[in-house]
C-alpha cells in the first residue's frame, strides 16, 4: 500500500482466529511511497512450496521498470493468537517459526550463504575426471537425479584421450582439447553461461552473478578455486560475499594436514565444513535447468557421435586427441635417450604427469563400460542390443587391462623419496609395457569405433 493509506481491521468481524495449526496471509502488497501492488495471489502460490523461508527479491517480487527507491514487503497474517503484520525490505530475509504459525523479518540474506551437505569431491573416490565431478555434484545439488559415470557418458568425456608431447598435467583435464560440455548442457536440458579470465572490474560484477546462482540453489562450477588448476564447484559465501566456499579435488589433503588445529576447527564449523575459496578462478560456469532431459536413447547416440569426432580429432590447441594421443604418448615412453639423460626433477615430474594422465584414462574408460552397461535395456532391437553388448564387453576389456596396470604402478610420492634409484623405479621395462598396453588399447578403440558406427547406422535406418 502507498504510504499515508490507511490498513482498516474490519470492526464487524466475528474473530480473527484460526482454528487450523498454521497461519493465514490475508494481505499482501508489495512496493514504497511511490508505488505499490498486491502480491496476495503470489504469496499463496509459494505457500505450495512450504519454504522454510524466502528472500524478498527481484526473483519473487518483480519491480516495474519505472520503480524508484527501496521497496517493501508487507504481510498482514492471522494465526491462533491474532491478527499480525510484518514488513521488510528487499534483499531480507522472511522467515517462518518451526511450527509455521508465525513470521520473522531476518538479516540481510545477502551477508552469507551455504549450500547443505554437498559431498567431497577428490581422487580416488571414483570420480576422477574432475570437470566431470564438479559438473555431477552441481547436478545433484540442483535435485537432477543422475550418475557420475552418466555425465561421463552423455557428455562423452568417457571416450576422451589427450596428450601433449610436452608431458603435462593439464592433459587430462576434460576440456582443455575438446567440448564435451555442450553434449552434456543438451543432455540435461540446461542453459549454461562461462565467465573466462576476468578483469579486476569483471570480477566485483561477477562476485554478484556467483551469489544470485548460490540463492537459486545452482553452484556454479570453477576451474582453479584452490591449490591447482582443477575443477571444483562454489558453495556458499561469507562476509557478502568477499569469502567465497568451495569443495575442490584437494580438500581432503587440507583436512587431514589442519584437523587438529583449533583455529581450523572453529572456521570449519562457521563454513559448514567448506574449505575457502584461494584464488579467483579463471573459468567459471553457472548452469540451470532450461528444458527437459533429452531422452536416454537420444544421448547414448549423440555420446557415441562424439566418440567417433573426438577419437580422429587429431590435434588441438598443442594437445593430441584419441589415436593421435595414444601414438604421442606412447612414443614419448620410447624415447629411451630422453630418461637416460633426464635430471632427477624431470625425470620424476614426467613419471607423475604419466602417473595422472593414465589415471584419467582409466577413470573414462571405466565410465564408458559403466554407461554402456546401463545404456544396453534402451535396444529394443535385438541386432542393436548384440552389437551394443560387444561394445560394452570391449570397453570392460580395456578398463580391465588399464586398472591392472594403473594398480601396480607406484605412487609419485614414492619416485620423490628415492631420489638415489628413481630411474630404477621407473625402468626401460616398465616404460616399453606402458607402450605395448598403450597400442593394445587403440586396437580395442578401433573395434569400439567399427561397433558404434554400426549402432549409428541402426539409427540411420530407424528413422
Amino acid at each position: 500500500m502507498l504510504k499515508d493509506q490507511v490498513l482498516a481491521i474490519d470492526v464487524h468481524s466475528k474473530g480473527y482466529t484460526l482454528g487450523k495449526s498454521e497461519l493465514e496471509i490475508v494481505h499482501a502488497a508489495y512496493g514504497n511511497e511511490h508505488a505499490s501492488r498486491d502480491v496476495l495471489g503470489k504469496m499463496k502460490h509459494y505457500a505450495y512450496f512450504q519454504w522454510p523461508h524466502f528472500t524478498v527479491d527481484q526473483e519473487l517480487f518483480p519491480s516495474g521498470m519505472g520503480h524508484e527507491g527501496n521497496e517493501y514487503l508487507l504481510l498482514v497474517y492471522l494465526n491462533a493468537d491474532g491478527i499480525h503484520a510484518l514488513s521488510c525490505m528487499e534483499g531480507e530475509q522472511v522467515r517462518y517459526s518451526s511450527d509455521r504459525t508465525r513470521l520473522f523479518a531476518g538479516g540481510s540474506s545477502r551477508e552469507h550463504y551455504i549450500a547443505e551437505n554437498v559431498g567431497r569431491l577428490g581422487f580416488g573416490k571414483g570420480m576422477d575426471c574432475s570437470w566431470a565431478g564438479a559438473l555431477y555434484t552441481s547436478l545433484s545439488a540442483m535435485g537432477i537425479d543422475t550418475r557420475y559415470e552418466e555425465v561421463m557418458g552423455v557428455s562423452g568425456a568417457c571416450w576422451r584421450i589427450a596428450f601433449t608431447p610436452v608431458w603435462d598435467y593439464s592433459s587430462a583435464d576434460a576440456l582443455v582439447a575438446y567440448d564435451y560440455a555442450a553434449p552434456a548442457f543438451s543432455a540435461y536440458g540446461l542453459k549454461a553461461s562461462w565467465a573466462n579470465r576476468l578483469t579486476p572490474e569483471e570480477r566485483r560484477r561477477e562476485k554478484l552473478q556467483i551469489m544470485e546462482s548460490l540463492h537459486k540453489h545452482q553452484l556454479p562450477v570453477a576451474l582453479n578455486p584452490r591449490v591447482a588448476p582443477e575443477w571444483g564447484v562454489i558453495t556458499g559465501y561469507l562476509d557478502d560475499g568477499s569469502t567465497l566456499l568451495c569443495r575442490s579435488y584437494f580438500d581432503d589433503e587440507t583436512f587431514s594436514e589442519l584437523q587438529e588445529d583449533p583455529e581450523f576447527r572453529e572456521a570449519m564449523e562457521a563454513s559448514k565444513g567448506y574449505l575457502y575459496v584461494d584464488h579467483w578462478p579463471y573459468k567459471l560456469l553457472y548452469i540451470e535447468k532450461h528444458g527437459p532431459i533429452r531422452p536416454a536413447l537420444d544421448s547414448l547416440y549423440a555420446s557415441l557421435q562424439v566418440k567417433m569426432d573426438s577419437m580422429q580429432a587429431g590435434e588441438n590447441h598443442g594437445y593430441r586427441l584419441g589415436y593421435s594421443a595414444l601414438a604421442a604418448w606412447a612414443e614419448g615412453l620410447l624415447d629411451h635417450a630422453w630418461y637416460q639423460a633426464a635430471g632427477a626433477e624431470t625425470f620424476t615430474r614426467r613419471y607423475s604427469v604419466n602417473h595422472f594422465c593414465l589415471m584419467a584414462l582409466n577413470d573414462a574408460r571405466r565410465s564408458a563400460a559403466a554407461y554402456l552397461q546401463a545404456s544396453l535395456p534402451l535396444l529394443q532391437d535385438p541386432s542393436a542390443y548384440v552389437i551394443l553388448s560387444e561394445m560394452t564387453t570391449v570397453y570392460e576389456q580395456i578398463y580391465a587391462l588399464l586398472d591392472h596396470f594403473f594398480s601396480h604402478m607406484k605412487e609419485p610420492a614414492a619416485l620423490q623419496q628415492a631420489q638415489a634409484s628413481l630411474k630404477q623405479l621407473w625402468d626401460q621395462s616398465q616404460r616399453e609395457q606402458q607402450a605395448e598396453l598403450l597400442h593394445t588399447v587403440a586396437a580395442l578403440e578401433h573395434r569400439g569405433d567399427e561397433l558404434a558406427g554400426r549402432l549409428l547406422g541402426y539409427r540411420e535406418e530407424s528413422e
